[in-house]
């Protein structure tokens, strides 16, 4: 997480634009848009997800492409009170740290709750784990799950919360460790805002919907009716919890090319799309451009596959608006995008 760490911040940013504008030329085939400066975000303690290892008694982050173990704490990702937290359960699990193959962390964005997911190997004694977890001062819950991601003992409330608030309107969205949620706390109110803002009105559906921050938000400030698509379980589990309070929102579990395969929705509408890394599938690309949305937000962590998707979405007759980037992971060469798409009046 410290790929960039040698170059000052602001000639980070910058190389990161320059980054997401040869992806347009060279993978977009010629794509020109209007590119904004990257957002900053501050360089430490942005992190409200992690997962550590314990590895020999030590709790820390494995070096990029390798089993070597690095110091957490070095990398300044997290808050300085996290560290030390971390360096408690440390201390706490050193009895155990044999039976422990993973620690996933996660925070609300002021830092006031703490749950952890802790992985253990085969034959690990579960109930001394979750027991030397829960004795540690700052952790709010614990879920102690088998390799395959089954929760075999839990403490507390292995959850946290998040509360949003727009214009008059304020909603809470829960997310757990092995949940899916932007990891950035100082960016992610600003990157909701778009999201919501670019938005038109009518119905909506959110694709790889998570946890629900994009599609609660704007069923909860708009007031729009909203279709949320997710296929994990742990995310789906979180997701209807989130949407419960919102009469307009209805969530189908399910992959998104079976939703857009099965013709949902059948009328004019916005699609806000927050693929995983390697961007829209084949498939998803080509439901997508025949169900025919009338505005596409599309929100993308890596520059290549989205530019590959917006020359296809460009080439079908979408017309691509300005770009908004964020820098989500400061120190690294990731960079969150934000766009909209819409067909020629």
């Amino acid at each position: 997480g410290r790929r960039y760490a040698h170059i000052a911040y602001d000639v980070q940013r910058r190389f990161k634009r320059d980054v997401i504008l040869d992806a347009f030329s060279r993978v977009g085939r010629g794509l020109a848009p209007e590119v904004d400066e990257v957002v900053a975000s501050p360089e430490t303690g942005y992190r409200v997800r992690a997962g550590l290892h314990l590895v020999q008694g030590r709790l820390g982050f494995y070096r990029e492409g390798t089993h070597t173990l690095c110091d957490a704490r070095q990398t300044g990702q997290l808050l300085p009170a996290t560290f030390d937290v971390m360096a408690a359960l440390e201390r706490s699990l050193a009895g155990s740290s044999d039976a422990v193959a993973r620690v996933d962390l996660v925070e609300n964005l002021p830092a006031t709750m703490r749950a952890l997911s802790i992985v253990v190997r085969p034959g690990a004694p579960i109930r001394d784990v979750a027991d030397r977890a829960a004795a540690v001062e700052g952790i709010d819950g614990i879920e102690v799950v088998d390799g395959d991601g089954r929760p075999r003992a839990s403490s507390g409330t292995p959850w946290v919360f998040d509360t949003f608030a727009r214009e008059g309107a304020a909603w809470r969205v829960r997310h757990r460790p092995g949940s899916f949620f932007q990891a950035n706390r100082h960016l992610l109110p600003t990157l909701v805002e778009w999201v919501v803002d670019a938005v038109a009105d009518g119905p909506v559906v959110d694709l790889y919907a998570g946890v629900g921050v994009f599609g609660v938000a704007i069923a909860a400030s708009r007031g729009l009716d909203v279709l949320l698509v997710e296929a994990d379980a742990r995310n789906l589990d979180d997701l209807r919890t989130n949407a419960r309070p919102w009469p307009t929102c209805g969530c189908e579990g399910t992959t998104v090319e079976r939703c857009l395969r099965a013709g949902r929705p059948r009328e004019a509408f916005t699609v806000v799309i927050d693929p995983p890394r390697a961007g829209l599938s084949a498939v998803a690309r080509a439901e997508l451009l025949r169900t025919r949305p009338a505005r596409i937000v599309y929100v993308s962590c890596d520059p290549a596959t989205f530019a590959r998707d917006a020359r296809e979405l460009v080439d079908a007759g979408y017309a691509l608006g300005r770009v908004r980037p964020l820098d989500l992971f400061p120190g690294t060469a990731h960079v969150e995008l934000v766009a909209a798409f819409e067909p020629p009046q």
